[in-house]
């Protein structure tokens, strides 16, 4: 008696375990299913032919081997800002159920369409490939999964997806659009709360300055990626269109002086940017002059600057501001120079060196913070 009363306590906190348990898996899911709001089909032998007001959606090769490509786009912006998507698929209703197979690739639209105007001829850009689904027959309910294709829409632009006919196709089929009364194209998405990225504290570059022709690693310092989020990298600002790489440490091979920034972009944000200065090590430009490498550090610069070669420099150092203005002289002498840089105005300055007969050895740009 004891024994079985036993196993039935072990049974039911089991069985308690597994409640809880599938509980913790299901907590905050949340299940939304969208209708398209704009849906079409354009043809490859009606180039100027729109086809937006159709009940049906043809998708494949047709026998004389002319292809037709399938869009369709949802409205989002009933999802919360900040979501993980857990699955996602698109719900089309196949009404043919003809001889062959409609191999189509889901390609991200990338720019404004309208379903009444689109025709081959001016069909709208579209990116990626976020997979392949074969039409065949039977008819019936096809669920193309679009999980990726979600994410995507919720980071950048959404406008929509292209069925994109393979020419592997071996024939065509066509599905309901959202004229037909037998149902509309549907969206369906699972998602979960989602999480915010943290700004990069800095970058680290290395080695840091580098000669002419040689790369350097940057790597990101600091900070977290959130949901769907990614390290993304630009050349002279934060942001725009400037793309240097994406991930946690790239590799450069600047031709001058560059900053490079770095944030977090994902679903749910995007983050402060911190950025690193890469330099070139200046190289000789005159022959006649003794000095084959200059080092000017730090730069950026805040109070102080160092100007190092390995050779003397026998000549001037100037330094002008962005308007061109002669801001500092000096006479160098030897192969180190220190200067003085607390009293400037933050900006952009550009240090020339010269020999004695003021002819130009080489230049730096320096910034000023």
């Amino acid at each position: 008696m004891k024994k079985l009363i036993k196993q039935l306590r072990l049974k039911n906190l089991f069985m308690i375990f597994m409640f809880l348990v599938i509980s913790g898996f299901c907590k905050g899911q949340t299940e939304i299913t969208l209708d398209a709001i704009a849906d079409s089909w354009i043809y490859e032998n009606a180039p100027f032919a729109n086809y937006g007001t159709d009940e049906v959606l043809n998708i494949g090769k047709d026998t004389e081997g002319h292809v037709s490509y399938m869009l369709f786009k949802w409205d989002l912006s009933d999802l919360p800002e900040c979501i993980e998507v857990t699955s996602a698929a698109i719900h089309l209703g196949q009404s043919s159920e003809n001889t062959g197979d409609a191999i189509s690739i889901l390609e991200r639209i990338t720019e404004p369409w309208d379903e009444t105007v689109v025709t081959w001829d001016n069909q709208p850009d579209v990116t990626g490939d976020y997979g392949t689904y074969i039409f065949n027959s039977p008819a019936g309910m096809k669920s193309i999964p679009a999980t990726e294709l979600v994410e995507a829409w919720l980071k950048y632009e959404n406008e929509g997806v292209m069925f994109v006919a393979s020419s592997e196709s071996t024939g065509y089929q066509a599905c309901n659009s959202k004229e037909n009364a037998e149902g509309n194209p549907q969206l369906i998405i699972t998602y979960i709360d989602g999480t915010n990225s943290s700004s990069p504290t800095s970058v680290d570059a290395y080695p840091n300055p580098i000669n002419e022709g040689d790369s350097a690693t940057l790597t990101v310092v600091g900070g977290s990626l959130g949901t769907g989020a990614s390290w993304e990298w630009y050349k002279n600002f934060c942001g725009g269109l400037s793309h240097a790489g994406a991930g946690s440490s790239i590799t450069v091979t600047p031709t001058q002086d560059v900053e490079y920034f770095v944030r977090a972009e994902g679903i749910c944000n995007t983050t402060d940017c911190a950025s690193v200065y890469v330099d070139l090590i200046m190289v000789d430009i005159d022959d006649k002059v003794q000095t084959e490498k200059i080092n000017i550090f730090p730069n950026p610069v805040r109070s102080s600057l160092q100007l190092k070669t390995e050779l003397p420099i026998n000549g001037y150092v100037v330094i002008y501001n962005s308007l061109g203005q002669k801001i500092m002289e000096k006479e160098v002498n030897n192969n180190e120079l220190k200067i003085d840089f607390s009293k400037e105005k933050n900006g952009m300055y550009f240090l020339n060196i010269y020999d004695m007969n003021y002819e130009l050895i080489s230049g730096k740009k320096i910034l000023k913070y």
